[in-house]
C-alpha cells in the first residue's frame, strides 16, 4: 500500500521548509501521502481510554480541508512532531485502557489548524491506520481510499451534520462526577454528585451510593451491611448499568450483577475510578490477628489482573526492591503483604501508597510509603489541576482538598465547612458565583471530569433517570 519513505519524505520536507515558506506553501502537496485520504472511524475513545458510541463514520483529509466529527473545516496547515505515544496521551487519556502498535516507539503526530485554532491531533499508527485527537476524544479510523476535491466536496455536501446544533461540537460545557464519603464513627455513607457548567450557569445534582459512567452506562458501587460468624462486615457490591438510561442492571461475565467481593470489617472506600476501587479496612481473621488499616485494590470489572491486586500487578515488578530502598535498614524488622496497597487523596492528588507492618508488642504498627514516581502512570487524569493550591488558599480558608476542571473556570473545593463548587469568569479566577453543601467530616473519593459532547449527554440522562435530585 502506502509506504513509510514517502510519508518520511514528506515530514522532512515540511520540517525544513516550514519555516522559511509562505503559509500555502506548508499545506502536503503529495496525494500519497498516508495522512491524506477517505478513513473509516473503527472505534471512538473518551479520555477514560473506553469504547464509545458514535454518529460519525469518516475523516476526510485533503490538502486544505478537513472533514472530522461531522464537520468541514477549511483553509488547514499542518504542523508535525515526533513523539511516543504513550507519553503524548498520557497528559489527556488514561493509557492503562488504551493499547495501540507500538506505543513505545517514535511516531508522528500532525497537528491540524485554521487560522490560530487548533482542530485535532493525527497520530500515523501505521501506513493505513490513524489516530485521531479531536475535542477530547480519540478516532481509531482505517485508510479505505484516495480523494480528491470533487470526492470530498461531494461527501460533505452529503455528510456533514447539518440537523445538529453547531454546539454539539463546539460546545464548552464541562462537568464532573464527585463521589464523596461522609464518615460517621464507624459507619461511612456515600454519595455521587454531578455538577454541569456552561458559560456563567452552573447546575448541580445528587443521588446516594456512587454511581461512575463506564462504556456508555454506569457502574453503581455500594457498601452494604452483613453478619458473617456474629460479626458485622461491609462487603462492596458493584452492579453495571449498560445505559444511560438507568434501566435494570444486567448480569453477564464481565459486571456480574452481584460482585461481592470479600467480607471485611469497617470498609471505607478511599478511591473509585473506570479501572479501580481501593478501599481500607479491618481484616478479621478468626482467632488471628486483626491487620488493622489494611488496604486493598480491586478490579472494576473482570480483567487479567487477580483481585485483589498485587503491587507488582498495578506499578512494576521488583517494587518490594524500591520499598526496601526507601525504608533502609528498618525493613527486617517488617512484614509485607503485597495485597496490602492503596490509592488515597492528599492535598488535592492521588496517591499509591504501600503498607507494611510490625509489632509493637501485641499491637500491630503500620508504616506506609508512597510510592509518588508511579502515579503519572495510574492517574494521568485525575491528578490533573488547572489551578495551583496557592490559588486555591488566597481565595478560601481552611482548604483540605480540591479539584479543577482542565479549562480552569471551575474548581471544587473542600474546606472544613463542606463542598464549594465555584464558577469563575473566565479564566482569571474571578468568582462569578459559588455553591455550598455542607457536609461533615467528608472527603473526596472520586473525580471524573468530563467535556463537550460527553458531559452534555451525562447531564441528559441524568435530567431524564428519577433519583437524581437537584440541589441548585
Amino acid at each position: 500500500m502506502k509506504n513509510k519513505i514517502c510519508w518520511i519524505f514528506v515530514i522532512i520536507s515540511l520540517f525544513f521548509f516550514g519555516c522559511t515558506t509562505k503559509k500555502k506553501d506548508l499545506q502536503i502537496k503529495n496525494l500519497d501521502s498516508p495522512l491524506l485520504g477517505n478513513y473509516t472511524i473503527l472505534t471512538k475513545y473518551n479520555q477514560n481510554g473506553e469504547k464509545i458510541d458514535f454518529n460519525e463514520d469518516q475523516i476526510m483529509i485533503i490538502n486544505n480541508k478537513i472533514f472530522i466529527g461531522g464537520r468541514n473545516y477549511e483553509n488547514i496547515d499542518f504542523k508535525t512532531k515526533v513523539v511516543k505515544i504513550k507519553d503524548y496521551l498520557s497528559t489527556s487519556f488514561n493509557v492503562g485502557n488504551l493499547t495501540f502498535k507500538n506505543m513505545d516507539e517514535n511516531t508522528v503526530i500532525v497537528s491540524v489548524f485554521t487560522g490560530e485554532e487548533h482542530i485535532c491531533d493525527v497520530i500515523m499508527l501505521t501506513d493505513d491506520m490513524i489516530l485521531a485527537n479531536f475535542r477530547n476524544s480519540l478516532y481509531l479510523a482505517k485508510y479505505k481510499e484516495k480523494i480528491d476535491k470533487k470526492n470530498y466536496e461531494d461527501f460533505v455536501k452529503n455528510h456533514e451534520l447539518k440537523n445538529l446544533p453547531e454546539d454539539k461540537y463546539i460546545s464548552r460545557a464541562s462537568g464532573i462526577f464527585l463521589g464523596i464519603r461522609e464518615d460517621y464513627f464507624n459507619d461511612s455513607r456515600y454519595y455521587t454528585v454531578f455538577l454541569y457548567k456552561k458559560d456563567n450557569d452552573i447546575e448541580i445534582y445528587m443521588t446516594d451510593n456512587i454511581f461512575m459512567p463506564k462504556n456508555n452506562g454506569y457502574v453503581n458501587v455500594n457498601v452494604g451491611k452483613e453478619i458473617i460468624g456474629g460479626v458485622l462486615t461491609n462487603p462492596i457490591t458493584i452492579n453495571y448499568y449498560p445505559n444511560l438510561k438507568f434501566s435494570s442492571p444486567v448480569e453477564n461475565i464481565k459486571y456480574p450483577r452481584n460482585s461481592k467481593y470479600d467480607s471485611k470489617k469497617e470498609v471505607k472506600i478511599n478511591f473509585v475510578n473506570n479501572q479501580f476501587i481501593s478501599f481500607a479496612f479491618d481484616n478479621y481473621n478468626y482467632g488471628h490477628t486483626d491487620f488493622k488499616n489494611s488496604l486493598a485494590i480491586i478490579p472494576i470489572e473482570s480483567t487479567q489482573f487477580e483481585s485483589p491486586l498485587t503491587l507488582e500487578q498495578i506499578y512494576k515488578k521488583n517494587a518490594i526492591e524500591e520499598i526496601k530502598n526507601n525504608i533502609a535498614g528498618n525493613f527486617e524488622k517488617m512484614y509485607y503483604d503485597n495485597t496490602n496497597i492503596g490509592i488515597l487523596r492528599r492535598n488535592g492528588y492521588w496517591v499509591l501508597v504501600s503498607r507494611l507492618f510490625y509489632y509493637s508488642g501485641n499491637k500491630i504498627k503500620n508504616f506506609e510509603v508512597s510510592l509518588r514516581d508511579a502515579n503519572n502512570k495510574i492517574f494521568a487524569n485525575e491528578n490533573t489541576q488547572s489551578i495551583s493550591i496557592a490559588e486555591i488558599n488566597q481565595l478560601f480558608s481552611n482548604v483540605e482538598d480540591f479539584t479543577t476542571s482542565q479549562d480552569r473556570n471551575f474548581a471544587i473545593v473542600k474546606t472544613r465547612e463542606g463542598f464549594k463548587f465555584v464558577n469563575f469568569v473566565d479564566n482569571k479566577l474571578e468568582i462569578e458565583k459559588i455553591a455550598t453543601l455542607q457536609m461533615d467530616n467528608a472527603k473526596i473519593i472520586m473525580n471524573k471530569w468530563y467535556y463537550g459532547v460527553d458531559i452534555e449527554n451525562y447531564r441528559k440522562s441524568i435530567i431524564e433517570s428519577d433519583f437524581w435530585k437537584r440541589l441548585f
